[in-house]
């Protein structure tokens, strides 16, 4: 922060001088050169009134009379002068309490508006990657440094940060075996903690030739359950169930995760290529775009006659299916108002909210609609609800027919 400060105070300095400079310098070189003027314009009109009564052109009341009033103004011209000396003399007072007040104005605004945390992290980070530098090169090469560090956990092998940071090291010098090892006995010393988890997943994933084992399908799945939107853990989810055969669920998650890469970028490129490769695959096993869209349900929502009267035309009505058991978080739901019932809608695995949670993904659900108030998708006091019975959605083959016809009930 102190060479931070000392370049501001630099800046400070040299915004005072471009303010000061020209302006004092002129009103003293105007102030110095008016004086100059008077004089010597004073002295050679007195000068010519000599010569006229030298030569006789004017008597001596006359001379005198002429005299004193270029005396006089002599005198008013450097009253002028001194006033504006005074000026100057003002202007430098103002100078002086601005060099005071425009740093310290400066300051506070930077203080509330800046962000000095941020340079201090950034300069601490600088200095810490400084230290770092060359504490490797004291410690020599990173081979060394991993071969002693390997050594020191062998004697202390309970440490599972140590054979995390460990399996880092082996992992940069592209010894995925070694690596494996070690990440391997930081995850199994902590299962529960995700970067463990993640990185003994992804660094097994590469070294058992991009297969998944029994052990890190459970971990993905184990990860998914914390973080469904990770797009990461999706694309290993998609990978898996690819290289299942399960071509549509592939396909789904790979369509879910375009909307993090514009098209026209790499990992776009990449997606949209294995998307097409995946539903050749498909077709080839005799799938088509009905796998991929999953069980079609017809459902038909209608609202109660007596509260008709007690809803708005635009209020929200949310239409979904919800697992018997299974997430919270609906398997399809779609969006609809008032003004629409009654109204007939599909629901399939495109309305998932996580591409994790699906119709397809399971045998047991319940199909809602609610009339929400607040326009939330979380039910409150005030709401209409409606629902089905419990039904299989890749065996019902009827339309299901829900009248919203209570209030909620907590």
């Amino acid at each position: 922060m102190i060479s931070f400060w000392i370049i501001i105070a630099i800046l400070l300095l040299i915004a005072l001088c471009f303010i000061a400079t020209p302006l004092l310098s002129t009103l003293k070189k105007k102030n110095i050169s008016r004086q100059a003027i008077n004089i010597a314009l004073h002295q050679e009109k007195l000068q010519q009134l000599e010569n006229d009564l030298h030569v006789g052109s004017i008597d001596n009341g006359q001379y005198q009379e002429n005299k004193t009033a270029l005396d006089k103004a002599l005198l008013q011209d450097t009253n002028d002068s001194h006033q504006q000396a005074n000026v100057y003399r003002h202007n430098k007072k103002t100078l002086c309490a601005l060099a005071i007040l425009f740093p310290l104005a400066v300051i506070l605004l930077y203080f509330h508006w800046g962000d000095s945390p941020r340079v201090a992290a950034y300069e601490n980070q600088i200095q810490q990657t400084v230290l770092a530098k060359k504490d490797l090169k004291r410690m020599g090469p990173i081979s060394a440094v991993a071969k002693r560090f390997q050594t020191y956990l062998n004697a202390h092998p309970k440490q599972a940060k140590g054979w995390y940071l460990l399996g880092k090291l082996y992992a940069h010098q592209d010894q995925l075996p070694s690596a494996v090892m070690a990440l391997r006995k930081a995850y199994r010393l902590k299962p529960n903690n995700p970067a463990y988890a993640f990185e003994y997943l992804e660094m097994s994933y590469f070294f058992n030739h991009r297969k998944f084992t029994n052990e890190t399908r459970g971990i993905l799945h184990k990860l998914l359950q914390t973080q469904p939107r990770n797009p990461v853990l999706l694309n290993f989810l998609a990978m898996q169930k690819y290289q299942d055969k399960h071509y549509a669920k592939a396909i789904r998650i790979w369509e879910s995760l375009l909307q993090y890469f514009p098209p026209s970028s790499k990992n776009g490129t990449a997606l949209l290529k294995i998307i097409a490769k995946a539903q050749k695959d498909l077709q080839q096993h005799g799938g088509s775009q009905t796998d991929i869209n999953g069980p079609q349900l017809q459902i038909h929502v209608s609202l109660a006659n007596d509260l008709k009267a007690k809803t708005n035309k635009d209020t929200v009505v949310f239409i979904y299916a919800k697992a018997l058991k299974g997430p919270v978080v609906p398997l399809a739901i779609i969006r609809k108002q008032v003004s629409n019932l009654p109204l007939d809608v599909i629901l399939n695995d495109r309305n998932a909210m996580l591409p994790t949670a699906t119709l397809s993904d399971y045998k047991q659900v319940r199909i809602f609609a609610r009339v929400s108030k607040s326009g939330q998708a979380i039910p409150r006091t005030g709401d209409f609800i409606g629902q089905s019975k419990v039904i299989n959605p890749r065996q019902e083959k009827h339309t299901v027919n829900i009248i919203i016809n209570k209030p909620v009930k907590f």
